[in-house]
């Protein structure tokens, strides 16, 4: 029976002998013949299925998708086309319509119809420093030297961009339509559509920019557009819009701030400038259902509108709150407002000569003369309390002061009767209200002596 005995030292010396042979034969016969001399062919190749060809022309990979048998579908290698393009094609052709691209060794092209003007164009094409990923991405770029450094994926993004440059166009028809328009970054499925020639623009959310048609341009410049929908219908520049539908139907209208869904976006709301709506709903309209609003206003400048379904209709204007449900209290100095206007603190009016200062009601309540006084218009003081007039002069029981004793309360304190004196006006005031009260009660008082005086000079004259 035979036995297993580890190989002897010698052994292994001779195997390792045969190694060293076989590795300087190879290294000395390689260089002077290289693989072709050495294996007598033009290519060295794997068994069939193999994806890997080295030859005299250069590298070739196939069958990039399995090593299965090869189908139509992963049929494919890459080559190089008559002017020195890289190109994906299948692997029995010697050319073909291809999924990938370099062009003019700094355009990226991938998907079918991608850049495909500048494709036709090959050496022609003078746009540099593309990107086009996606189906018709680019379709109709590249062939201008002002074609340059776009950036578009997704299908049909860019479509119809010529001249456009320094684009980034990220999702389904993101701008599809823009032709001349720059500096421009469109993320979103049709986000950017409407634009043609608007520059330096942000629109990021589906239809961002897009008014679901796009046959009408509607060029926007230095605008900022996040949220769907968002300035589907606008024309105006320096617009930002942050929101659902937020500023969809503005129109025209430019340099404004809508942040809120819906914000400025209701359909009857168009061409407003230079306006501030912020919150939910927030906008010119009327009424409780933004759906279905009262009525709605246009053209305004400058009108300002704060907080859930806060409205301004009018220009020049700042409204904070809505209306019924939706008003707020406003503080100011305070954490806990009771009132619409809710005020902790000192607050400063400065005014005009002659300028009203504060109106109630459309009626001038406080203004300041030119000598810089204030004068109070027309008001009415309201009493609580019959005891607060001064009728009880009239009364039977009023024990009214003889002539004598009237004069030597004069003379002892220098003021009439229930009068406050100089010195207690200037050390605590005094009322209104009560004030007049007693200035009536003084003339009632002086009413019943000159009744007194008239009895006396009655019966003297009939005497």
């Amino acid at each position: 029976m035979a036995e297993y005995r580890p190989a002897t030292n010698s052994t292994k010396q001779m195997k390792n002998s045969i190694k060293i042979l076989i590795v300087s034969v190879l290294l000395n016969t390689i260089p002077q013949l290289g693989f072709r001399g050495l294996f007598a062919q033009n290519s060295i190749t794997t068994p069939s299925g193999v994806p890997l060809i080295i030859g005299n022309n250069g590298v070739r990979m196939a069958n990039f998708t399995s090593a299965s048998s090869t189908t139509t579908t992963n049929n494919k290698v890459l080559s190089v086309n008559a002017i020195g393009d890289i190109i994906l094609v299948p692997d029995n052709v010697g050319g073909g319509d291809p999924n990938f691209k370099i062009v003019n060794s700094t355009n990226t092209l991938s998907g079918v119809g991608a850049g495909q003007l500048m494709q036709n164009a090959g050496a022609g094409a003078l746009g540099t420093s593309n990107l086009y990923l996606g189906n018709n991405a680019g379709y109709n770029s590249g062939l201008t030297a002002l074609s340059k450094e776009n950036t578009f994926i997704g299908t049909n993004a860019g479509f119809n961009t010529t001249d456009g440059n320094n684009n980034a166009f990220l999702g389904i028809g993101a701008g599809v339509f823009n032709t001349l328009g720059s500096f421009n970054t469109f993320l979103g499925v049709n986000a950017g559509a409407n634009n043609r020639t608007g520059n330096n623009n942000m629109m990021l959310g589906t239809n961002a920019g897009y008014d679901g048609i796009g046959t009408v341009a509607k060029n926007s410049s230095y605008s900022v557009f996040i949220g769907n929908n968002s300035g589907a219908q606008t024309t105006g520049a320096f617009n930002i819009f942050l929101g659902y539908s937020s500023g969809a139907h503005n129109g025209s209208g430019q340099s404004n701030v809508f942040i809120g869904g819906y914000a400025g976006g209701h359909p009857g709301v168009t061409n407003n400038s230079s306006c501030t709506f912020i919150g939910t709903q927030s906008g010119p309209w009327t009424g409780t259902d933004h759906a279905n609003p009262t009525a709605t206003f246009n053209n305004l400048t400058n009108a300002t509108a704060i907080g859930n379904r806060a409205k301004c209709t009018i220009s020049n204007a700042l409204v904070l709150g809505g209306v019924d449900a939706d008003a707020v209290k406003v503080g100011i100095g305070l954490t806990n407002p009771s009132y619409p206007l809710d005020l902790k603190g000192t607050f400063n009016l400065r005014v005009a000569y002659n300028s009203p200062t504060i109106k109630i009601n459309e009626h001038n309540f406080l203004e300041l003369d030119e000598q810089g006084d204030y004068i109070l218009n027309s008001f009415k003081m309201k009493y609580s309390d019959v005891k607060q007039w001064s009728d009880k002069v009239f009364e039977k029981k009023y024990k009214l002061l003889t002539i004598k004793q009237l004069e030597k309360y004069i003379q002892q304190n220098k003021h009439l009767p229930n009068i406050p004196s100089a010195t207690d006006v200037v050390t605590n005031g005094v009322k209104q209200d009560e004030l007049n009260a007693k200035l009536l009660e003084k003339i009632e008082e002086l009413s019943l002596y000159i009744i007194q005086l008239e009895k006396r000079i009655s019966q003297i004259e009939k005497k």
